[in-house]
């Protein structure tokens, strides 16, 4: 014959519901900050990211005009340059075109083939050191044009090589 007891083991404490409740709500309490804690520095942390995006990209835009009004002006300057050197070319080969037509009018009044030849000569050679001469007026134009036209694309690369540096610099600092 088994008797059952009702006795509670005496390893078995009886637990307060308020106390259960108290630790519950401690537990979501801590909870609750560290997840506000955690999202407000998730906050700080993409806000930090915004603003550098947009940093970036407002130097970027700025670097991008500077190209351009660097490349419109280095445009300008081979313009010009490239007008000196047609005319340059238009009143020398006027001048050519001049002394031809005044040799021409010299040969019809020569009277001996020697008188022809000497001429032709005289006409030819002077013909020659016109056309080096004008060669080499086009050749220093061409070439003063193309050094001014390539400063200021050149300042520019030298300006955002500095930055480039300078950021890679900030950027190691950070890092470090």
């Amino acid at each position: 014959m088994t008797t059952t007891s009702k006795t509670k083991a005496p390893h078995l404490k009886t637990v307060d519901p308020e106390a259960i409740e108290s630790v519950m709500k401690a537990g979501q309490e801590a909870a609750s900050k560290q997840f506000e804690g955690a999202m407000k520095a998730t906050s700080e942390q993409l806000e930090q990211v915004s603003k550098r995006l947009m940093q970036s990209a407002e130097q970027m835009t700025s670097a991008n005009r500077e190209t351009m009004e660097a490349c419109v002006s280095a445009a300008t300057i081979c313009a010009k340059g490239c007008e000196e050197i047609s005319r340059s070319l238009m009143n020398w080969s006027q001048a050519s075109l001049e002394q031809a037509m005044a040799t021409s009018k010299q040969a019809l009044t020569v009277k001996t083939l020697r008188e022809y030849v000497d001429l032709q000569t005289e006409f030819v050679k002077t013909c020659l050191d016109s056309t080096l001469a004008e060669t080499s007026r086009c050749s220093e134009l061409a070439t003063r044009t193309v050094n001014q036209a390539i400063e200021p694309v050149t300042e520019k690369v030298n300006a955002a090589m500095e930055r480039f540096n300078q950021q890679s610099k900030e950027a190691a600092k950070d890092a470090a």
